[in-house]
């Protein structure tokens, strides 16, 4: 997690929102289960954080990325959610 504040404010609503989201459809446990392994995946490989950062590297293309370093196992409305931002 990023330790700038500007960085944590202007993330803190769409973590609302997803939480929010997740709590109304009843997917809650998935979606964090989802943003935790992203998270690690993300801490383990600097090469795929720097990849899904890339404005170059079109949206499509991280969604294709995401499903492929997640072996298919992401839950459709958190890869929804992040395709989005």
């Amino acid at each position: 997690m990023s330790k700038n504040p500007v960085a944590l404010k202007i993330a803190a609503p769409y973590a609302r929102a997803l939480f929010d989201f997740g709590k109304e459809t009843g997917t809650l446990f998935e979606v964090t289960s989802d943003i935790q392994n992203i998270q690690t995946l993300l801490f383990k490989s600097k090469e795929l954080s720097k990849c899904l950062q890339n404005p170059l590297v079109s949206s499509e293309a991280k969604r294709e990325i995401l499903i492929g370093v997640t072996n298919k196992k992401i839950n459709k409305e958190t890869l929804q959610f992040l395709t989005i931002l």
